[in-house]
């Protein structure tokens, strides 16, 4: 970050030239809100649409199953608004977390020989298993209550979501979803250019776990497109962010096991998914996923009007 606040604090040099020095605490502080919004963005717009245009325009018959291709009329316009509306607010409470890392209050280090590459390679796990912890239960939280009628509803409106859904909340609820990538840096060092790296990688993970591309067959393992798809449908299930592998909460989790695999995938697959998810079936209360356990008598027509 140290190397982008100090190309950010040049190039903007012509409008803050007279705002104190390029270390005021005040410039700093707008210098890191300018980063973060702009970078955000940048990285939404790009990606997003990349994401879209690849999925959706270029190869939509390889990659999405055929109740997965329809995109509600308008609901484009309303995820990007969304987003946009959200990004300034999300910005402004975000840059005091980089101030803070600019003050020397993390653990954010340098030098990779401080910590070895062992240990660098190390805190790649741990950032994903506590980000991943944290998500689960704010995520979680953010699903009672008042929380979820003043928060976290905005981004259920989407109930079949594309890649510009992936920072369409409200920015609190984004906010408070991003915390435990930065409250991580609090406490656990973390190379610097590890941590912009996976900051980028999350916002790159957000998007694809909106894009409706089933990863089968690592939906048992990874909580992919086809688990947030259901979480978005299903609303009580599947609250993480990386991960399935949850022990401790089964109930939670909702595997969208039979959901149709990709040609490339062997028919053993298909048949062992069937054998997981019955089993599933028997020790959890039934429990019906439109787009993870389709019905024979609901048609892909009535699943497109569930977003209109």
């Amino acid at each position: 970050m140290d190397e982008i606040l100090e190309a950010a604090n040049g190039a903007l040099e012509p409008v803050l030239g007279g705002v104190a020095g390029h270390d005021h605490p005040l410039r700093v502080f707008g210098v890191l809100y300018t980063i973060v919004l702009v970078g955000g963005f940048v990285t939404y717009a790009l990606f997003a649409s990349l994401a879209y245009l690849v999925v959706y325009r270029l190869l939509p018959h390889r990659l999405l199953e055929p109740h997965d291709r329809a995109v509600a009329r308008g609901q484009i316009e309303r995820e990007v608004l969304v987003s946009l509306k959200g990004m300034p607010l999300i910005a402004l409470l975000t840059a005091p977390i980089y101030f803070a890392e600019w003050a020397g209050l993390t653990r954010i280090y340098h030098n990779v020989n401080e910590y070895g590459w062992p240990y660098f390679f190390f805190s790649i796990a741990l950032f994903l298993a506590f980000t991943d912890a944290a998500i689960y239960w704010i995520h979680r939280a953010l699903h009672y209550g008042p929380l979820y009628q003043h928060l976290h509803k905005t981004h259920h409106l989407f109930i079949s979501p594309t890649p510009f859904a992936a920072v369409a909340f409200h920015p609190i609820d984004g906010w408070l979803q991003s915390t435990p990538y930065h409250l991580f840096v609090l406490f656990v060092p973390l190379h610097s250019r590890l941590y912009l790296a996976m900051f980028l990688f999350v916002q790159l993970w957000t998007i694809s776990i909106h894009d409706r591309v089933s990863l089968a067959p690592l939906d048992g393992i990874v909580n992919g497109s086809a688990h947030h798809a259901c979480h978005h449908d299903a609303f009580n299930y599947n609250y993480g962010q990386y991960f399935t592998v949850r022990p401790l909460r089964p109930a939670h989790l909702l595997p969208p096991l039979l959901r149709p695999l990709p040609r490339p995938f062997p028919v053993l697959i298909p048949l062992l998914s069937f054998v997981v998810a019955s089993l599933h079936s028997a020790l959890h209360p039934p429990f019906h996923c439109l787009y993870c356990f389709p019905h024979p008598r609901e048609s892909t027509a009535h699943m497109v009007s569930r977003t209109s």
